[in-house]
């Protein structure tokens, strides 16, 4: 596994639009999230195959088709709505998420909302991971592909003092935050 993305990270599989399945994947068998998120599904390649590292997870897509692909289990809930939906109800049942992945609406406007209403549902030293963040050339940030919310991520680089952030600078990107007061989770500040 490490290999295979050690290779696409030096650009050996160029063609590898998903590699951030096998990446995200990795990463949630490290961390091993109580609370698990994902905005937009499309066909769940990455939510179905994240339950084996999460506890609760929440699935949120707007699209009906969606429902057809979720797995089955009582560690998911899939909301057929939008995000702003999903939002109300995670406040309302005080869901706090210690990993999550933003792959809804990749517009400017979209992922800023997506990410400023995520942001205080996490718990602290919680990492979203955010899809299409570094389109390979102008024709990908078209709508139909990745968008443009990769200038949402340069303007909220400008001020990280509640975050950090980075970017994997392979096309179509993934930018990893990690919400954070302090770098070490068990130093009481």
């Amino acid at each position: 596994m490490i290999n295979k993305i050690k290779s696409i990270l030096k650009g050996k599989d160029p063609n590898n639009e998903n590699w951030h399945v096998d990446f995200l994947l990795n990463l949630a068998s490290i961390l091993k999230p109580s609370v698990y998120v994902e905005l937009g599904l499309y066909k769940c390649e990455l939510f179905n195959k994240m339950e084996k590292f999460c506890g609760k997870m929440y699935g949120v897509d707007m699209a009906d088709i969606t429902k057809n692909y979720v797995k089955k289990s009582n560690k998911i809930q899939f909301m057929n709505t939008d995000t702003n939906t999903f939002f109300n109800y995670a406040n309302d049942h005080k869901i706090l998420v210690d990993f999550a992945f933003i792959d809804a609406d990749h517009s400017f406007e979209g992922l800023k909302n997506d990410f400023l209403k995520l942001l205080p549902l996490m718990n602290d030293h919680g990492i979203i991971a955010i899809h299409d963040t570094h389109p390979k050339n102008e024709e990908f940030t078209s709508p139909g592909y990745c968008g443009d919310g990769y200038k949402f991520i340069e303007e909220i680089g400008v001020n990280t003092s509640d975050f950090e952030m980075m970017t994997i600078p392979v096309h179509p990107g993934i930018t990893l935050v990690r919400k954070r007061k302090g770098q070490l989770k068990w130093i009481k500040e």
